[in-house]
């Protein structure tokens, strides 16, 4: 199946099945910084956000889920991933 655009609103949804939240107040600009946390270790990445319901290209997706070890490197497939 591999990464595929999705809107920001659909990824955040997505992400927050697997324990991502949005960190309020952080981030400059458009920039949001989500994070996830796996025992004692905090994950963090910055996902860029022009508007709730503007697409996002599979490059920054992909980036975003390998930072956040949501990637199949990590044992997280894409059809888990992507299930609703």
């Amino acid at each position: 199946m591999g990464n595929r655009a999705l809107r920001y609103r659909d990824f955040l949804r997505l992400a927050r099945c697997h324990g991502v939240a949005e960190v309020p107040g952080r981030g400059k600009g458009s920039e949001r910084l989500w994070e996830r946390r796996i025992g004692g270790r905090r994950l963090v990445a910055t996902v860029t956000c022009h508007g709730k319901g503007r697409a996002l290209g599979v490059g920054l997706i992909a980036a975003v889920r390998r930072r956040l070890e949501l990637d199949p490197a990590h044992g997280v497939t894409d059809e888990e991933f992507y299930a609703d």
